[in-house]
């Protein structure tokens, strides 16, 4: 009966994580777009940052409870999920198309910092002083990223103003002038006329909330909870997701250690597997859906930047908080099989400049193969 209970714990820490992490990239992807941030950067930050959530929490609560192989088994194992189970499904359902941009800035950089993750492991020990490494190796990534949302969003800007110049109409056609600034002075005024109806409705709905009327102050919060367009209804669904992350990672956590003792597996074992396999959930839903709905952008990005955001920030914040002992399997079998993963990923992008679905099965095989090994090494 104990199990069982340690087993619905586990299951409701997995949908909790999904529905957290499901509100926050949700909430962030609007605010982002409201703030006219490219897909590729969207991906590469707010969609991977939210998808990673999950295993940021997961780590950092397995460390607080002493279960550090839980915590790099977690991060080491959804790194190589999110490239052989994430990336080959995505692919296999829809190929994606690689962003040239990516290939050039993000790619080398993911491959560097998995070689130095090998680097760090190989004395069986992540010192605080390598933890704060990776931590500014990710806070110069982030800067780098804002340099490029800020470039890209000028670059924007200044192609609105080009299809401006270029759609003027030409002196010799005085009845096309006459026609698109009286289209101009129309539009401008139905514009002004609807903000102005809004501005009245929202003083209207004002005025009726009184101490007296409780319902219609829960309708008008409702009515800005559910306006997708709101940047409140948006940081509301941030800050709601940030409370289930924070839930569901301390259920499953528990819950897996628990599970570890009595089946007499190992805590890193569980980490790659279970553990990584369930915070992945949010990177797996948000790449399919964007690879269906022809996101490759967002797809990609969301993998090589939670990949980064796992091994830099994740890694480096668990490290930097106390020295973590590392697992001589960690670091001589499951980290040079993550950098495999990173390398095969990196060349089909770089060879071929989008990942076909023959490409996205041999991937996903590996992963099954991946999974075989760690049960017969171990068995």
């Amino acid at each position: 009966m104990e199990t069982v209970s340690h087993l619905v714990l586990f299951l409701i820490g997995i949908i909790t994580l999904y529905i957290g992490a499901e509100s926050l990239v949700r909430g962030a992807v609007r605010i982002s777009r409201q703030l006219g941030i490219s897909p590729l950067v969207v991906g590469l930050t707010v969609v991977s940052f939210g998808t990673s959530a999950p295993e940021f929490m997961v780590s950092i609560m397995a460390a607080i409870k002493h279960s550090e192989d839980l915590a790099i088994g977690n991060i080491i194992g959804s790194n190589i999920a999110n490239i052989g189970l994430i990336i080959g499904l995505s692919a296999l359902i829809k190929p994606l198309v690689v962003n040239r941009k990516m290939l050039i800035r993000e790619a080398p950089i993911l491959i560097l910092s998995s070689f130095l993750v090998f680097y760090f492991f190989r004395d069986l020990l992540l010192t605080t002083q390598e933890g704060f490494i990776l931590l500014v190796l990710m806070l110069v990534f982030l800067v780098s990223i804002i340099f490029i949302a800020r470039k890209d969003t000028e670059e924007r800007v200044k192609k609105v103003e080009v299809d401006k110049k270029s759609s003027r109409v030409k002196p010799g056609f005085p009845i096309s002038f006459i026609k698109s600034f009286y289209s101009k002075i129309i539009s401008r005024g139905l514009k002004e006329r609807e903000e102005q109806e809004k501005e009245t409705k929202i003083e209207e709905e004002f005025s009726e909330v009184t101490p007296e009327y409780p319902i219609s102050f829960v309708k008008l919060l409702y009515s800005r909870i559910v306006d997708r367009d709101s940047y409140f209804s948006n940081f509301l669904l941030v800050i709601v997701g940030m409370v289930l992350l924070a839930l569901g990672s301390d259920w499953l956590v528990r819950s897996s250690i628990i599970f570890a003792e009595k089946m007499g597996i190992s805590d890193v074992i569980i980490g790659i597997t279970i553990v990584a396999i369930g915070t992945s959930l949010p990177e797996l839903a948000t790449s399919v859906v964007s690879a269906i709905k022809k996101e490759s952008d967002i797809s990609l990005g969301n993998i090589v930047g939670s990949n980064l955001f796992n091994t830099l920030f994740v890694l480096g914040f668990v490290g930097s908080i106390n020295p973590i002992p590392i697992d001589r399997q960690t670091a001589f079998q499951l980290v040079p099989i993550m950098i495999v993963f990173t390398l095969v990923f990196t060349t089909i992008m770089w060879t071929k400049k989008k990942i076909s679905r023959i490409e996205a099965g041999l991937l996903f095989l590996g992963y099954i193969v991946f999974i075989a090994f760690l049960y017969f090494v171990n068995k």
